[in-house]
């Protein structure tokens, strides 16, 4: 899956990098974002972004944000370590708090209006991106001798980080100072190593939903 990133990077950096005209528009902003992803990852989210458009219709994107945490109630349920434990196996509850980061790069491309045209204009997006996530985890008692294939601590303390191949759409309207932008955007991660091994900690497919403003830079 690294290696499948690599190649669309490539190409990505190449088509991009065809165009032989100088930049031509510059803006810099930021949005709220709200990502959702398998039963824990609901987080509202602050990010930074800036934009480099190579001409009416082509540009890319980068962009940097935080996760704000986001608490939510669980059920762990642990096994006994020996075969003479009654019972074979204990649920208690979870208390999960889960914080990120992410980093994203696009290339952007208008087929509805272009970038410096007044109205509405319509777009997509397609890059990469690499995207970290912490839960830290407040358990029930228990008798830690008896039940649990790890010890508490781990149990407590998680972490997953990994690549995504993110494709999204986008709408934007030209206002005078500015761009006002909204983007759905779906985060692929890459849960296999370069051998075809899953990860050892995986990372769900997000849908993340983009709100901001752009400030348009002088030439």
């Amino acid at each position: 899956m690294k290696k499948n990133f690599k190649s669309i990077l490539f190409l990505v950096i190449f088509t991009l990098g065809i165009k032989t005209v100088s930049a031509q528009f510059y803006s810099v902003g930021g949005h709220l974002s709200r990502i959702s992803g398998g039963s824990i990852i609901k987080n509202f989210g602050l990010h930074a972004s800036g934009e480099y458009m190579f001409d009416e219709k082509t540009g890319v994107v980068a962009s940097l944000g935080y996760f704000l945490p986001h608490t939510s109630n669980s059920e762990l349920t642990l096994n006994a370590r020996s075969s003479a434990a009654q019972p074979q196996s204990i649920t208690i509850n979870s208390k999960d708090k889960l914080t990120g980061f992410q980093l994203g790069i696009f290339a952007k491309r208008f087929f509805v209006n272009e970038y410096d045209e007044e109205g509405f204009g319509l777009y997509g997006l397609a890059g990469i991106g690499y995207s970290a996530f912490s839960i830290k985890s407040k358990l029930d008692n228990y008798d830690e001798g008896t039940y649990g294939n790890f010890e508490r601590s781990q149990y407590e303390s998680e972490k997953g980080s990994n690549f995504t191949f993110n494709l999204g759409l986008g709408a934007q309207i030209q206002m005078s100072s500015g761009l006002l932008y909204f983007e759905p955007v779906i985060c692929i991660p890459g849960n296999s190593n370069s051998d075809g091994t899953a990860v050892e900690v995986q990372i769900p497919t997000t849908i993340q939903f983009n709100l901001g403003y752009r400030i348009l830079l002088d030439n």
